[in-house]
């Protein structure tokens, strides 16, 4: 024996003594541990003081045995280095060294080259099964010749396909298989999700080692997913959630290689039966991904809790697939873009439906789906509508997130409310600025006129479903959506006026144009006059305060404006009727406020 093995066999007499040492240890601490345990129990004995007729005897319990605590040890760097690093590295030596001979010989002319090809196979072969027979004993190392084996066996495969031409394309793609098969059944078979990796790295490889420039669209696509269907169910029964994790990106990868060249670089339109070819397959690779992911988050085989991550891989599988497809119908057809997207949420919304009456329990899981098919649904609202008909369909879906969120207590669908409500509004000031600028069409009666008021409509509604609501959102939210109504009054009384001015400019009636403008000044003050009576009125029926202040606040508005700006623009008839109704009017409201005096001092009591 040399110096070195002699070193070794010592270090290893002294593991086994030091490990024999702790063992013996461990077994008198426990047996000191379980006589204090019954000494501590013991109770003194106690005469009683009752009749004896009445004595209950007593027992002393037995002791449990104290459990038996097995930590977990921590990482040691040295073993890291020297036990699993090191192996690593000497494996990727093998695998340099065996490509190095391969080169050394090809250009030395030493070995024919069924010879190199031979001893790489019988190289491979033989860590392959070294690493089999070692594994129960020696994990780490026999993982990495196992790994190692898998390589040099790609490695001279495709060498003896691209350098030699020994073989063809049809038998190196089966030599191919068979490794990728003998990797999946070492690593089932040895509990090792290293090997699987090696071997699903390999699947992906082959259709770039073996491409001769002319990609064969049905075979490639074909390939990729029942690569992956096998992959993702190993995944699920393995519980391999990393390889679950590198398959998706991995997929996604290839195809979207094969989309570049299909669909990006290619910028005329594309036909019929390839663009099916490759939606077809998308659709396959989206649900295998889906399905297998909702399974492992409802744990239906491994009992454990989810991880976000999970969470995270449903949603971008969704997206994915989404901006994929999007793609290829951009090119294909793309007035299916809308019905895409709603497809999508509707998938979701079915998934939502149809396992929440089994697992009920999964409450976060199930909120969650619910999220991703209403962010589907949120997107295809721009994808599919524009123009006026975005308004509508925004106000839709927040009338549905208010009513989701008053029946979960998922704070996230309460934010998504507020989130679609603002771009509601958002799309309401642009809407109204269109009306106010078109005098084309007939107030009021017009199709713009009539899904403005719906959509505001349908946004109280929203409001009133989420009524309850203390937070004070949903008064900002009310205000913004009366100014806009008064806008839009507004707004449409000034068209009116606009098609009579327009038509006096026409026939050159200069006093009819200043007439109109007089009358647009004087009926835009009483509009909101009307509007403010309106509000005071619900206010005090309602015994809303909100309303009523906000009533008073337009009627502060009114007085600057008859003030400020009717007192010097308007003449004449003009000016007496602006300061006649607008001091009626104030006078009736104070005298409201009088009458109902004890009801608003009443709330300010309460509030105090």
């Amino acid at each position: 024996m040399n110096e070195n093995e002699i070193i070794i066999k010592k270090l290893y007499d002294m593991d086994k003594r030091l490990t024999k040492l702790e063992e013996e240890i461990y077994k008198d601490k426990k047996s000191t541990l379980q006589t204090t345990l019954v000494q501590g129990t013991k109770k003194p004995t106690v005469t009683p003081t009752v009749h004896p007729k009445n004595i209950i005897p007593q027992t002393t319990p037995k002791p449990s045995e104290p459990p038996i605590i097995v930590k977990k040890e921590p990482k040691n760097l040295e073993m890291e280095l020297g036990g699993k690093w090191i192996n690593r590295v000497g494996i990727m030596a093998l695998i340099l060294a065996a490509a190095f001979f391969l080169k050394y010989s090809f250009d030395n002319n030493l070995i024919g080259p069924q010879g190199r090809i031979l001893i790489g196979v019988l190289f491979g072969v033989s860590m392959l099964i070294s690493g089999d027979l070692l594994f129960k004993k020696y994990r780490i190392p026999s993982e990495g010749l196992m790994g190692g084996g898998i390589a040099i066996l790609c490695f001279t495969v495709f060498a003896a396909f691209a350098f030699y031409n020994l073989i063809g394309q049809s038998i190196t793609f089966i030599l191919f298989v068979l490794i990728i098969l003998a990797s999946t059944f070492l690593a089932i078979k040895n509990d090792t999700v290293t090997i699987m990796h090696l071997g699903v790295l390999t699947g992906f490889l082959t259709p770039f080692l073996l491409s001769s420039g002319e990609t064969n669209d049905v075979f490639f696509l074909a390939y990729l997913v029942i690569l992956n269907l096998g992959i993702v169910i190993i995944s699920y029964y393995k519980n391999w959630k990393s390889l679950f994790n590198f398959a998706f990106f991995a997929t996604h990868f290839c195809f979207l290689g094969w989309l570049i060249g299909r669909f990006v670089i290619d910028v005329a339109g594309v036909e019929k039966i390839q663009f099916f070819t490759g939606f077809l397959p998308l659709i396959v690779i989206f649900a295998e991904f889906l399905v297998i992911s909702i399974l492992m988050n409802l744990n239906l085989k491994n009992k454990k809790t989810h991880l976000k991550f999970d969470f995270f891989l449903i949603f971008i599988n969704a997206i994915v697939f989404y901006a994929e497809g999007y793609k290829m119908l951009l090119k294909y057809n793309d007035s299916l873009l809308g019905i895409f997207t709603i497809v999508i949420a509707l998938l979701y919304l079915g998934i939502y439906f149809g396992i929440r009456k089994f697992i009920d329990a999964y409450k976060n899981f199930l909120t969650f789906l619910l999220l991703v098919s209403l962010t589907f649904i949120t997107i295809a609202i721009p994808v599919q509508l524009e123009g006026r008909f975005l308004s509508l369909a925004w106000a839709i879906e927040a009338f549905a997130l208010s009513y989701l969120s008053t029946k979960t207590e998922y704070i996230k669908i309460y934010f998504s409310y507020i989130i679609v409500m603002i771009i509601a509004l958002i799309s309401l000031w642009v809407n109204l600025i269109y009306i106010g600028n078109d005098i084309t069409k007939i107030p009021f009666l017009n199709i713009n006129s009539i899904i403005y008021i719906t959509s505001i409509v349908v946004l109280f509604g929203s409001l009133w479903a989420n009524r309850k609501d203390k937070s004070g959102i949903n008064i900002i939210f009310t205000v913004i959506l009366n100014l806009f109504l008064i806008g839009f009054f507004l707004a449409d009384t000034s068209n009116i006026f606009g098609r009579l001015i327009e038509k006096a400019q026409s026939l050159g009636q200069q006093e009819k144009i200043e007439k109109y403008i007089y009358m647009e000044n004087l009926i835009g003050s009483l509009v909101v006059l009307l509007y403010s009576i309106i509000l005071i009125f619900i206010g005090f029926i309602k015994n809303s305060k909100s309303m009523r202040i906000l009533s008073l606040c337009l009627f502060i508005l009114v007085i600057f404006k008859v003030f400020l700006f009717d007192l010097s623009s308007l003449i004449g008839i003009y000016r007496i009727l602006s300061f006649m109704v607008l001091g009626v009017i104030l006078i009736g409201i104070s005298f409201i406020y009088q009458k109902y005096k004890n009801l608003i001092l009443g709330e300010d009591a309460d509030e105090a």
